[in-house]
């Protein structure tokens, strides 16, 4: 590992650095699945925290707020040392995958609250906002995946009457475009606030697809993760 800036930035690990083209290629980390806003060496670490390193191209999306790869995290052991309290918004409370969710949670150690979208909410609270995409579109946080990866730090962008998603590749062009049957598991911010985790898809069966999704074994060091027709793919999109 080399380092610069008095050891507070990682340069390289096993002799791979920053880009030596055009690209803007450089080693981002996040702990329990939020991306960092400091030099490592000034962040403390807990118990528990999952620490993750990745280096990427940062042309098409600067910021990658959170990602979903360190499931059960935030959840589990919460951030900066500290759990918070976590509720599932389910939009209608009775929307297929919002059981499914709770069920899951729990069985990862994690004790959630379920009830109906929030108008508005505590940002010390870990919120995870699940319904089809009409019903959940105008939710701040969820809105933001219509604006592409620029904006919401994931590579996969909703269309707005829902019917269809596109996925992107890591330069933050679409590589293909996908309809009936299609889910998503993302993690996006509103100004670097509390990560809030985004589940939703094109139909029922996409929903409940995405819901199914929220396992570690599924969401494992993705940045977002795509199903189609229960067949899960990485977002970005790595064309494979």
């Amino acid at each position: 590992v080399t380092t610069r800036y008095s050891g507070g930035f990682v340069q390289s690990v096993s002799g791979l650095g920053g880009a030596t083209g055009s690209s803007p290629v450089d080693w981002f980390y996040f702990v329990n699945g939020s991306e960092g806003s400091k030099g490592a060496a000034s962040v403390r670490v807990h118990p528990g925290d999952r620490i993750w390193w990745d280096r990427h191209d940062w042309g098409a999306a600067m910021d990658v707020p959170a990602v979903v790869g360190s499931y059960p995290e935030p959840f589990l052991h919460g951030l900066d040392g500290k759990r918070l309290p976590v509720r599932i918004e389910c939009a209608p409370p009775t929307v297929t995958g919002c059981k499914t969710a709770s069920d899951l949670l729990g069985k990862a150690g994690v004790v959630a609250a379920r009830g109906g979208l929030q108008a508005s909410f505590t940002q010390e609270t870990l919120r995870i906002v699940l319904g089809l995409w009409p019903a959940i579109r105008t939710e701040p946080a969820a809105h933001q995946l219509e604006l592409g990866p620029q904006t919401s730090g994931v590579f996969a962008r909703m269309a707005p009457d829902g019917k269809s998603l596109a996925l992107l590749d890591g330069q933050g062009h679409v590589t293909r475009r996908l309809g009936p049957g299609t889910g998503l598991v993302a993690a996006t911010s509103v100004e670097h606030a509390k990560p809030v985790w985004i589940v939703t898809g094109t139909d029922a069966r996409g929903l409940a697809d995405a819901a199914e999704a929220l396992q570690s074994g599924v969401l494992r060091n993705r940045f977002a993760l795509v199903t189609d027709q229960g067949r899960p793919i990485s977002a970005p999109d790595a064309g494979r």
